[in-house]
């Protein structure tokens, strides 16, 4: 690959990449009414059952915390493609998710990018700690990592499958192919990018990690611009993932020192 590569692309104009419209116009509608009800409506409401939350079994906490607002994100994209404007079959309905077919070269290179952007991340998210501390401010982790860290065996296994199988379905529909699409209707190739990675690490609500999040965000953005396929996007995005969850495993496993999923 060229080293001018990245810029090339980011520089193309919107007209370059194709909208899909009016598709991606319902799909936009979708996915931000989906984001709204999850960080904005939902919120106040567990809130207002906070006592009757708590007052459920940690696991079935940690499973409604988690699996549902991310099944719903997955599954809200894929019925909108396939049942707007007439519906559609199989193959157009994968087309419009961007699950199109890609070589496998595409899909190797978005596994092999983690050897780069898992550490550039991590090394970002530290340097940024690091600065805001000098002024004594305290970015706290993601609460995520906590729960990782202190939660039993079957509410580790509900965090790990929306880590490894949800998110990385449903963020890069979302953040990857409709909004940027949508975006890039409105603005320059480079400018959606930055919007929708600027969103993508935005929801994940830590400003810990946000500006990794953010770097991560434009990485898979160029994997899909590259290839015009959401695969390596996947496949990335899994990668990175599976490293954070492998690395609390050993470290639950150390202090545990039992595989016993059910304790």
């Amino acid at each position: 690959m060229k080293i001018f590569e990245i810029f090339e692309i980011f520089e193309k104009r919107s007209g370059d990449f194709p909208a899909d419209n009016p598709w991606i116009n319902k799909a936009f509608y979708m996915s931000a009414g989906l984001l709204i009800f999850l960080f904005v409506l939902m919120p106040p409401i567990f809130l207002l059952f906070s006592e009757e939350f708590q007052g459920l079994p940690v696991n079935v906490r940690i499973f409604l915390t988690v699996v549902p607002q991310q099944a719903l994100l997955l599954f809200g994209m894929i019925l909108t493609a396939a049942f707007a404007e007439g519906g559609a079959g199989i193959d157009e309905m994968m087309r419009r998710l961007g699950l199109s077919a890609c070589g496998v070269k595409h899909v190797l290179y978005g596994a092999l990018c983690v050897l780069a952007v898992f550490p550039l991340t991590t090394m970002i998210n530290v340097v940024i700690y690091m600065i805001v501390s000098q002024f004594g401010i305290n970015l706290s982790a993601p609460a995520v990592s906590e729960l990782l860290s202190s939660c039993p065996w079957p509410g580790f296994i509900f965090i790990a499958f929306g880590a490894l199988i949800l998110a990385p379905l449903g963020e890069e529909i979302i953040f990857r192919r409709v909004i940027f699409c949508y975006a890039s209707r409105h603005v320059s190739i480079l400018g959606a990018s930055v919007i929708s990675s600027g969103l993508f690490a935005a929801a994940h609500f830590n400003l810990r990690h946000f500006a990794g999040l953010f770097v991560l965000g434009l990485a898979l953005q160029f994997l899909y611009l590259r290839s015009r396929s959401l695969y390596p996007c996947i496949v990335l995005h899994f990668s990175q993932n599976f490293i954070s969850i492998f690395g609390f495993l050993l470290l639950k496993m150390m202090k545990s020192g039992s595989w016993d999923f059910f304790s």
